[in-house]
């Protein structure tokens, strides 16, 4: 440390420049110059690629500063929104402990898969809010509409590849279901790739996956262990590409199908109608078949998802298929020959019903446990942004300031009004940015001025991935990244491939009641002098930020008591009301009101993302009762939930309010 300053500061300029050595030799180069690149990989995951850029400038600006730093740039922007996301936690929740790692790792899967796919389009992940995933396009004025075109196409393409998925959530914990959703996108990924099967261990795998799927499918419960490995032996999995025909209506068939990854649409003409083929077997045994819209295969009458049979009359009966199956998604079936079923149907009388109860709509052909099927919406704006690097105030010496990047605008407030509309499975973009995208795609105007995006126009061309120019990683920069992550990940460093785990937190959701439909330079500096507010609340009471960002809430400061590099502590739920007081007063004395939320309980506190872009974080039902309660709390109110009341109640007055309604709950 140099004569009080920064005990980061002296290592970032030794990195730099080498100071404090006259002449390094070369060897001591080579070592520093290791440390900084593995210490730019590691925190360069948790910030935006914009951040990154932007260090490159700042090798030797103090890293201690509280001063905002602002600039006014075009963007595009693209919000991504999971909806079923606290069905999901919930039922997760309710198998205790290990339901909720096994959300995080399906969220994962799910986040690994929107993040490959917007960064293959060129888009920048800004910030986890919650289930959804704010990505940005930086660009020109003059190039806003061509990066418009770029947003609408990453979006309308992951709409229709991974735009619905049902997660299968038992009631037992026999079954090691935290990879299901993995899986599903697995395939998906692994599709461009040419990948042989001839290998042992593939093999085995795969052997291993289809017992596992046989084993959770309603009908094949009744059978034991050693029925099952023989029913996989003479079973075999087909993977198909989105648009491949499956089967047609009409053909014929002596065998049922599995969805083990992936979606297929059923579409079914009717009787009578010509077009109907009656070829023998599928494209699955006479070559390939695909789909296309100049062919005729009828109107869509439903989907089976991962976990459902279909074919099952063809199984018991050898009749015509009634419909035509196709790939809705990139997918990968379980097919199940009558011959491989032969021996058992005679010894296992209960499997013969089982299959006619499944065929009998009057026999309840239900799965059993229960699925949540999640969807995704969507919606996109573009316009001047404002980039604002702030914060600066330091939990401890040792960790060094918290900063944050805040994107801050219109656009997202319109991208917030767009989202409002867009419904499950929809994609939706602001009135402003339509004039962008209209001459290519077909769009439907909606009550609130935005519009619903249909589909590329007829004869336009298809928009292309874009080129996306090689960053230059600037090392030494790596103590300015570390400035922008959370203090859990940096005290976690050494040790963040078992850094997740699940325990007990104390969640405060500030919402600033700040207008940003037209943010000025003033308005950046009272939101600089509000997130200072708040990280010396929170971090006076030993709690950390967990993000400071903009979303469809508004402007929102999320805080957590008992969040690494903290432990849990019994006291966690007074200390977080106190906090949340102190904030409220600080903040109502620089001018601003807030709605804050506290909930306290059992979390999963760990990484979510991918292995390119990720953030620390809390997922759990209480993570999000803190959200739903901000919401209701009313201008300048605070409520918490009955956990942290029962905690507080010593040292904190509270009045008791009526029961409220909130998002996603029952009741």
């Amino acid at each position: 440390k140099d004569g009080g300053g920064s005990p980061h500061k002296p290592l970032a300029l030794l990195i730099a420049g080498g100071k404090g050595r006259s002449q390094p030799n070369s060897r001591w180069s080579k070592a520093v110059d290791l440390v900084g690149r593995g210490q730019y990989d590691y925190f360069a995951r948790f910030v935006p690629t914009t951040v990154a850029a932007h260090a490159a400038d700042q090798i030797d600006i103090d890293l201690q500063t509280q001063e905002i730093d602002v600039a006014l740039k075009q963007a595009v922007l693209l919000i991504v929104d999971i909806s079923g996301f606290t069905r999901l936690s919930d039922r997760f929740q309710g198998l205790g402990q290990e339901g909720i790692d096994q959300l995080t790792s399906t969220i994962n899967s799910l986040f690994t898969v929107i993040i490959s796919h917007v960064e293959r389009w060129g888009g920048d992940v800004i910030k986890f809010a919650g289930d959804a995933v704010i990505v940005m396009w930086e660009c020109e004025e003059a190039t806003i509409g061509e990066n418009m075109l770029t947003a609408v196409q990453c979006a309308m393409e992951l709409e229709k590849n991974h735009g619905a998925f049902k997660v299968h959530v038992p009631n037992e914990h026999t079954l090691e279901f935290a990879d299901q959703l993995a899986r599903h996108f697995a395939t998906t990924v692994a599709t461009s790739q040419t990948q042989s099967m001839a290998d042992t261990a593939e093999k085995d795998f795969e052997a291993l996956e289809m017992r596992r799927r046989l084993r959770s499918t309603r009908i094949f419960k009744c059978l034991t262990q050693s029925e099952l490995s023989n029913l996989s032996e003479k079973s075999r999995m087909a993977n198909f590409v989105e648009g491949d025909v499956i089967f047609r209506q009409g053909a014929g068939g002596d065998s049922m199908l599995i969805v083990h990854s992936g979606v297929v649409s059923i579409r079914e003409r009717k009787v009578g109608e010509a077009g109907v083929h009656s070829e023998e077997g599928g494209p699955w045994e006479d070559g390939r078949d695909h789909f296309d819209e100049d062919d005729h295969l009828g109107d869509e009458v439903g989907t089976k998802e991962e976990g459902e049979s279909l074919g099952e009359m063809s199984l018991m009966t050898g009749e015509r298929r009634p419909a035509s199956v196709v790939a809705a998604t990139h997918c990968t079936l379980i097919i199940v020959n009558r011959s491989a079923l032969q021996q058992m149907l005679v010894t296992r009388p209960e499997l013969a019903q089982e299959i006619a109860d499944l065929v009998d709509p009057g026999g309840g052909g239900s799965q059993s446990g229960s699925n949540v099927t999640l969807r995704l919406h969507q919606a996109l704006a573009c316009g001047p942004m404002w980039f604002a690097y702030t914060g600066g105030m330091a939990l401890n010496e040792h960790l060094g300031a918290r900063r944050e990047f805040l994107l801050v605008g219109k656009g997202l407030c319109e991208c917030a009004d767009a989202l409002e509309e867009a419904k499950t499975g929809t994609v939706v973009a602001s009135s402003a940015s339509w004039q962008h995208v209209s001459h290519r795609f077909e769009g439907e105007r909606l009550p609130g001025g935005n519009f619903l995006v249909i589909s590329r126009r007829l004869g336009a061309p298809k928009v292309g991935l874009p080129n996306i120019p090689k960053r230059m990683h600037v090392h030494t920069s790596w103590p300015f990244l570390k400035n922008y992550c959370h203090e859990g990940a940096r005290d976690l460093q050494d040790v963040s491939d078992f850094a997740a785990d699940v325990r007990r937190m104390t969640v405060l959701f500030v919402s600033l009641h700040l207008n940003l439909s037209s943010p000025d330079l003033a308005t950046l500096h009272q939101t600089h002098k509000a997130l200072l507010e708040i990280q010396q609340a929170i971090y006076k009471r030993r709690g950390t930020l967990r993000q400071f960002l903009q979303d469809d809430k508004g402007l929102v400061a999320i805080a957590v008591m008992g969040m690494p590099p903290f432990s849990p502590h019994d006291n966690d739920p007074v200390r977080g009301v106190l906090a949340a007081i102190a904030m409220r007063d600080g903040l109502n004395q620089i001018g601003i009101r807030v709605s804050i939320g506290v909930c306290t309980g059992i979390a999963y506190s760990g990484f979510v993302g991918c292995a390119t872009r990720k953030e620390m974080c809390a997922v759990g039902s209480i993570v999000n009762m803190s959200a739903r309660l901000m919401s209701k709390a009313g201008d300048n109110g605070m409520l918490v939930d009955h956990e942290t009341w029962s905690h507080s109640t010593m040292m904190v007055d509270f009045t008791q309010m009526d029961p409220v309604k909130v998002k996603g709950r029952d009741a």
